[in-house]
């Protein structure tokens, strides 16, 4: 869901800034607007993860595995609350 809501924002501020190129803009509007646009668009992505990942925690996971165990499944990687938070302080500090 995070790399589809990546894709539309890229979408979207390639085409806003081609419809400030065809009105005839200077660029420094068009890539004004264009990494405005990015740059929301990153934004946004990153707090779908950490809430997507919130719910898939709190919600989802616990339905199906009642009594825990989903680092047993087969296949799975376990990722530690380290590598998390430095997820966390990498979208916070570089994104914006």
């Amino acid at each position: 869901m995070s790399a589809l809501n990546l894709v539309i924002r890229i979408a979207a501020s390639i085409f806003y800034s081609l419809g400030l190129w065809l009105s005839n803009q200077s660029w420094p509007a068009i890539l004004q607007a264009f990494f405005m646009s990015f740059n929301t668009g990153l934004i946004t992505v990153a707090i779908t993860f950490f809430v997507l990942e919130h719910i898939l925690q709190r919600r989802i996971a616990p339905f199906f595995f009642p009594k825990g165990g989903l680092y047993a499944t087969p296949r799975t990687l376990r990722v530690n609350i380290g590598i998390r938070i430095a997820a966390l302080v990498f979208a916070c500090n570089t994104v914006p």
